[in-house]
């Protein structure tokens, strides 16, 4: 699971999942993540900024107080849940 901050690291546009392409998708400058936030297109120079997830028995936290600043997708991001 990777908890992913949905502000395009071009210019901070919101950048919502387009569900029949499956990518996030700026509406703005037209750049396009696929599912782990990977830049696929566009004028954006690296990937979606993370959040840090941790678990808890069967609860799953979100630390939306950090943002976690990445120049690539390593699985080791992801949060096995």
């Amino acid at each position: 699971m990777l908890a992913l901050y949905w502000k395009c690291v071009h210019l901070g546009c919101t950048v919502p999942w387009n569900q029949p392409s499956g990518e996030f998708q700026c509406p703005c400058h037209g750049s396009i993540y696929d599912r782990r936030g990977v830049r696929l297109a566009g004028p954006a120079p690296r990937p979606l900024d993370i959040m840090r997830i941790t678990t808890a028995g069967e609860g799953i936290t979100v630390d939306t107080g950090e943002i976690i600043i990445r120049s690539e997708y390593d699985p080791s991001q992801a949060t096995k849940i």
